[in-house]
């Protein structure tokens, strides 16, 4: 019984510990020399720590926090407290206990640390991705407005104005028009109900052909169509559009 107190007493000092880690004084080294060379338990606790130390040290440089060892021990010495009345319990099987309590312990520390490194590594490769994204619709942008500036103002693009005042409101529909592509600009139109739209038209050779129904902004047409007629129409038609113009519908037409 006085060997088995000597070895727990020793196992709390910390003289093991600090032995292991490199930081005891020079007494303390020949007491954990002479304890580890005479009881089969400090020595298999002496190499169990230097185990878990090695693998501390491949896992992370990072440090576990100062107080952990201490609620450990803690906590293992109140268990201790009970184990005491059971005579058929060693301490040798208290100092396995221990060192893998302190194993677990560590495993858990490193494994919360590896996943918020995880995590944090995952967010910000999603940040950078979704920069990368950004940069390139950013340049997409800028190369579009580039094209779409010089479409406009080249010499080569015709512009047709159709623009009248009505009782609804303002209509003012550009037509930009050259021999590789056409746009509508529907800069304004009068509000018609739900049950209409208004639909622009090209007259070639006295037949309406149908460019396309002014429900958006900004649409491409087709440019051999443009190149055949005599003239661009808006008429209001039935929403969605209609296959023939309704001339009586018309609003503003212009010849080309």
């Amino acid at each position: 019984m006085v060997e088995n107190k000597n070895i727990q007493e020793f196992l709390e000092s910390g003289v093991l510990d600090r032995y292991v880690m490199g930081k005891a004084t020079e007494i303390e080294i020949q007491q954990a020399e002479h304890y580890i060379a005479t009881f089969d338990e400090i020595k298999f606790a002496y190499d169990m720590m230097q185990i878990e130390l090695q693998a501390q040290a491949f896992k992370t440089q990072e440090n576990p926090p100062e107080d952990l060892k201490k609620e450990l021990f803690s906590t293992i010495h109140t268990s201790n407290k009970e184990i005491k009345k059971q005579d058929s319990i060693s301490w040798f099987q208290i100092a396995v206990a221990c060192i893998a309590a302190v194993g677990f312990v560590g495993m858990l520390y490193y494994m919360n640390i590896a996943n918020e490194k995880t995590q944090r590594l995952e967010q910000l490769e999603g940040e950078f991705s979704s920069l990368e994204n950004r940069i390139k619709n950013l340049e997409s942008d800028n190369l579009t407005f580039d094209e779409e500036i010089q479409f406009l103002r080249s010499p080569k693009t015709q512009k047709y104005i159709l623009k009248k005042d009505t009782s609804l409101g303002n209509l003012n529909v550009i037509t930009y028009h050259n021999k590789k592509r056409s746009v509508v600009d529907v800069t304004s139109l009068p509000k018609l109900d739900k049950e209409h739209d208004y639909q622009l038209w090209a007259d070639v050779n006295g037949e309406m052909i149908s460019l396309a129904v002014l429900n958006q902004d900004f649409l491409e047409v087709d440019t051999k169509i443009i190149d055949k007629a005599s003239s661009l129409n808006i008429t209001i038609e039935k929403a969605g559009g209609s296959d023939h113009a309704t001339v009586e519908n018309l609003v503003v037409g212009l010849s080309i």
